[in-house]
This record gives structure tokens, sequence and C-alpha cells, in this order.
């Protein structure tokens, strides 16, 4: 059995107005990202991420429930202004390291909200990025002839609603490409706990570089080309690779 743990970063809403305008903090692009793994490298990050949370906040107080997250470390937001510089900077650099050195396979998409969709109305970008994301998987998975469990993290009931309405209408739209049939996954998209489910941790670490990366036009890809080679179908045609960007 596989499983993809899938999280995002930057804004799935629109970023502009009917006018035009840039609506103040939309970010331009949306990624989807997902880390695939078996069981034994689930095992693994799990034990490293338990080690690397009590080694970092020994003697502080977590709150429930806490998990790694990149935008309050960056942020500095509690627990990690309790910490040092020296140790929020070797949090990212451990997880990515995991990601080098893991049997892993990683899938990204990302969408500029300006121009990824060319049908009568504006696609919903998250379900979009989602279907393009279990079509890698269920690649993937034919690749390996197994099964896969997705699980996404806060994909609640009413997330759930719209992004099931969103494709019975872009599948209804003639020029839409026939989506790949997902006959390996095991049922419907988990809604992911973060707590429960450790390695949307490191997808939520690993979203930020290929959305960092298009967000900077370029500027800030040092930690994307760090794990590039761990993509699935890094050099496939655009249609079945692990790494898209529209």
């Amino acid at each position: 059995m596989y499983y993809l743990y899938v999280d995002e970063s930057g804004d799935a809403g629109d970023f502009t107005d009917k006018e035009g305008k840039i609506i103040e903090g939309s970010s331009k692009y949306f990624t989807l990202a997902g880390i695939i793994v078996n069981d034994i490298v689930q095992m693994e990050f799990e034990e490293e991420l338990d080690q690397l949370i009590n080694e970092t906040f020994e003697g502080i107080a977590l709150p429930d429930n806490f998990k790694l997250h990149y935008h309050p470390l960056r942020q500095k937001k509690y627990p990690y202004n309790q910490i040092s510089d020296e140790q929020r900077y070797e949090i990212p650099n451990r997880i990515f390291k995991w990601i080098q050195n893991a049997d892993c396979k990683l899938i990204s998409i990302t969408i500029d909200l300006e121009k990824h969709c060319k049908y009568p109305r504006p696609a919903d970008p998250r379900a979009y990025s989602l279907l393009l994301m279990l079509e890698r998987f269920q690649y993937f998975l034919e690749d390996e002839w197994d099964q896969g469990i997705a699980f996404y993290e806060k994909f609640n009931a009413k997330m759930r609603k719209k992004v099931e309405n969103e494709l019975k209408w872009l599948q209804n739209i003639p020029t839409f490409p026939t989506p790949t049939s997902l006959y390996l996954l095991d049922g419907k998209v988990r809604n992911g706990d973060p707590a429960k489910e450790t390695i949307l941790q490191i997808s939520d670490f690993f979203a930020y570089a290929p959305w960092i990366k298009k967000m900077t036009d370029g500027d800030s890809v040092s930690r994307f080309y760090s794990i590039v080679f761990k993509y699935y179908n890094i050099g496939a045609p655009k249609s079945r690779s692990g790494f898209v960007e529209l």
C-alpha cells in the first residue's frame, strides 16, 4: 500500500477583481503538493518528526495537537519564538534532507491564477489541481502494481462537496480531457489531520518550495532544486509528469 499526503501553499481564491486590480492579500499562484510513501517510509518519517519536535521544543509547553508548520515558523509565532534562529533554520533543513534521502516520490501542481483556465468560466484551482494530483498518483500506482490512499489536510465535507461539484462541471465541458480512472485509489480522498497523519507536516514544508519558486520568479529556488530529483516522472511529458506548472 502507498500513501499520498497532500497540502497546499498560496491562496486558491481570485487574484484579481472584475476590473483586473490585484486583490490585497491574494497570491498569484496556488500550489498543491503531495508526498508518496509506503508503510516503511511512513514509519520512518513519523519517528524522525517526533525526534525533531522533542529535541527542538524540549521544556517548552506546546499547544494541544501541535504540528510543525512553515508559515508560523517564518513569522516567528509561538512556540517558534521560544527557540533560537539557528533552531528555526534547522527545522526545514532537516525536513528537506529527509525528503532527499527517503524512498519517496513527490508531486506538485502549481497554477497561475490569472491564466490557468481556458474554459467558459474559471475552474476552481483547488479542484483542478487535486484532479491532476490524483491522476499522477494513479500513474505511480500503475507503475508499482499496488493500491493507494490519499490524505488531504482539512479536506472537510464542505471542501469535498465543492471539489466534487466542480469536477462534475469540468467533465461536462466538451473540450475538457476525459479524466484518468482512479481505480487503484482505495476510496475517496481522506480528510487528513496533521496531528494524526503526521507526514502532512512534511507536505506543508514541501509545498512551499515549488510555490515560492513561482512567486519569486525563480529567485528562491534552493529548496526546490534540493529535492527536484525526488519528483515522480520528472522528465516525462507534462500530461504524466509529477511536476506541473500551468
